[in-house]
C-alpha cells in the first residue's frame, strides 16, 4: 500500500496536474454547480481535456440537449443512471460521461478509463466486480469501478482526484518499463485528502 507521498510523487513523475487544474477550480465549476447544469461551452472545455478527438462530434449537441442532459445528470439518484444519461449526447460516452460527472462532483464521482482501470485491477482490490473482460461503455461497468476506487481512496486516505490520477500515471510508468517514453509533466503538488 503506497503511502501519500509515494502517491505524489508518481504522480508529479508521470501526470501532467497543471492540464486538468482549470476544470476543478472554483471559478470553472461553481457556476456549474450553482445553477445545475452545463453549458455548451462548458462541455466543449471538459470534452477537449478528457478525449479531444471527439470535441467535433460533442460539439454537435444543442445548447437545449447538454443543459436537459446535464441537469437531469446531476439530479440522478445513482451515478450509473447520472452517466446512462450523459451517454445520450453525442460524442459523450460512458467514460465521457464520467469526467463529466467528475467535474461537476469530485468528491463523489472518478473519471473512468483504460489505464486507470489496469492499475486499478493491479491493487488486487476485491469484489470489484470487473472481470477479464468488462464493457468500458457500460453505465454498470462505471458503477463497479466507482465503488472500487472509493474503496481504495478511503483505504490509503486520499480523494478521489488522487487516486485517480495516481492511477492513471501507474499505467503510465508501467508503459514507460515497457519502452515508451512518458510525457513530462509540468507538476504541482497533489494536496492531502485530510487538508
Amino acid at each position: 500500500m503506497p503511502n501519500v507521498e509515494e502517491i505524489n510523487k508518481i504522480i508529479c513523475e508521470f501526470y501532467e496536474v497543471a492540464k486538468d487544474e482549470p476544470l476543478f477550480c472554483c471559478k470553472f465549476r461553481s457556476p456549474i454547480v450553482e445553477r445545475g447544469y452545463l453549458l455548451k461551452p462548458e462541455l466543449h472545455e471538459i470534452v477537449c481535456w478528457k478525449a479531444e478527438r471527439v470535441k467535433s462530434i460533442a460539439d454537435r449537441n444543442s445548447d437545449s440537449e447538454v443543459k436537459s442532459a446535464s441537469r437531469a445528470a446531476f439530479a440522478a439518484p445513482t451515478p450509473e443512471e447520472a452517466v446512462a444519461i450523459l451517454d445520450s449526447l453525442k460524442g459523450v460516452g460512458v467514460r465521457m460521461a464520467s469526467a463529466i460527472m467528475t467535474v461537476y462532483d469530485p468528491s463523489r464521482f472518478t473519471v473512468m478509463d483504460i489505464r486507470a482501470m489496469e492499475s486499478l485491477r493491479a491493487q488486487n482490490v476485491e469484489d470489484l466486480g470487473l472481470g477479464e473482460k468488462v464493457n468500458l461503455d457500460s453505465p454498470k461497468t462505471y458503477a463497479s469501478y466507482l465503488t472500487a476506487c472509493k474503496r481504495l481512496a478511503d483505504m490509503w486516505g486520499i480523494d478521489l482526484r488522487t487516486l485517480d490520477r495516481y492511477l492513471w500515471s501507474m499505467d503510465r510508468k508501467q508503459s514507460a518499463g515497457k519502452g515508451r517514453k512518458p510525457p513530462q509533466p509540468r507538476c504541482r503538488r497533489v494536496p492531502r485528502a485530510d487538508k
